[in-house]
């Protein structure tokens, strides 16, 4: 269940996240775009690249 304050599903993290690795434009360009922190995306692409598309689902708080 997604919560009610998180900005994406795991799947808009996962559209974002590859957009991140393969557009070549810069993090912060395609989090404002989302209308999100560029630090969560980063935060977001850090852990897509340690553990997975996994990683990308909702967290406890």
């Amino acid at each position: 269940m997604t919560h009610v304050n998180a900005p994406l599903t795991p799947e808009g993290r996962q559209r974002l996240v590859t957009r991140a690795l393969t557009d070549g434009r810069p993090i912060s360009h395609i989090a404002a775009e989302a209308g999100i922190a560029r630090s969560t995306l980063t935060k977001w692409v850090a852990r897509y690249r340690e553990e997975g598309v996994d990683s990308l689902e909702d967290r406890s708080s």
